[in-house]
């Protein structure tokens, strides 16, 4: 887990509801040691 990517996740404007949990999931998942999580907003609609 990233606190900084969920930081991030949590303040990302102008997304709907169900995109945004699904991205704050996203970032719960990212690790440092392992390859990251990189996803681009376009991906949630935004």
């Amino acid at each position: 887990m990233s606190g900084m990517a969920l930081i991030w996740a949590a303040n990302v404007k102008g997304l709907k509801p169900a995109a945004k949990i699904v991205l704050i999931q996203l970032a719960d998942f990212h690790n440092k040691k392992n390859r990251p999580v990189q996803s681009k907003r376009k991906a949630f609609g935004g």
